[in-house]
């Protein structure tokens, strides 16, 4: 199955190592030259059929956490970094479990560790008004983030039906686990 890359499109860290990593068992004439020559000059990549569904997977996490951090108003890009969201993602990058319930582990891994760790450190004072705001964000920033990942892998023909199913079956069991973090971090919030 294709990569189809843009010009000038970038791969995530994760997702550049799974392309071009020398250890990977499909490797092929344009990995190699994708290696000598970066990805953006390529127009198509050959990639095997487990390595789509981890690039399909690596979307689906890049555009939910793109959505959630791009909603948050009070924390700065570099403050994701200080929260550890390369090493979260380093360890999400090569998944065993890719069902809705796996994908959603996932998020809500992200969304209450290195997310909420960032508005954490961005607001070292926050109080429970701060809280219930990085709630309502971090909500749109997930429907606006499933939204582009919805709309990413249409753009490239990977949404089908069973697809869409899924990505809907993960949202609501993020939604349910969010309920859970928001009530729990509400109560010692109004215990503090």
């Amino acid at each position: 199955m294709p990569i189809y890359a843009p010009p000038g499109a970038e791969l995530s860290p994760g997702l550049e190592r799974l392309v071009f990593d020398d250890r990977l068992p499909q490797k092929s004439r344009i990995a190699s030259r994708a290696r000598e020559t970066g990805f953006a000059e390529l127009d198509e990549l050959a990639i095997s059929a487990e390595s789509q569904t981890l690039r399909l997977e690596a979307a689906l996490l890049r555009e939910t956490f793109g959505g959630v951090e791009s909603n948050l108003s009070t924390v700065e890009d570099p403050v994701f970094e200080e929260a550890g969201r390369s090493d979260y993602l380093d360890t999400v990058e090569r998944p065993t479990d890719l069902s809705a319930g796996g994908a959603a582990e996932r998020i809500l891994g992200g969304i209450t560790g290195y997310i909420y760790r960032a508005f954490q450190l961005a607001n070292p004072n926050a109080h429970l008004d701060d809280f219930v705001r990085f709630k309502r964000e971090v909500l749109r920033g997930l429907a606006q983030g499933l939204e582009e990942a919805r709309g990413y892998l249409d753009a490239l023909g990977e949404l089908s039906d069973e697809r869409s199913e899924n990505i809907s079956e993960t949202e609501d069991l993020v939604r349910e686990g969010l309920d859970v973090f928001f009530e729990r971090e509400e109560e010692r919030l109004t215990s503090a």
